[in-house]
């Protein structure tokens, strides 16, 4: 069996930035995020709802291999 991604739908996750892209990502968008949606095939991708108010980006795709080049990955304090 693969690798086990410890999120389900509706968690509350918390993204910070690896990459320069990524910093600015959340600078703009905030950090906290909901997760709609996981699909897994080669790779898992996380789709998730932006929780900062007045945001013109509602929801955005996250691929992982199992980890994200430009993300952390926060759930309940522990990186994922």
């Amino acid at each position: 069996m693969g690798y086990e991604l410890p999120v389900q739908r509706d968690d509350i996750i918390e993204l910070s930035g690896k990459t320069d892209f990524g910093k600015l990502f959340i600078k703009e968008n905030g950090n906290k995020f909901e997760v709609v949606k996981i699909q897994t095939w080669g790779e898992h991708q996380l789709l998730l709802r932006i929780l900062k108010k007045e945001n013109e980006i509602g929801l955005i795709w996250i691929n992982l291999l199992p980890t994200s080049r430009n993300f952390k990955i926060y759930k309940d304090d522990i990186l994922i």
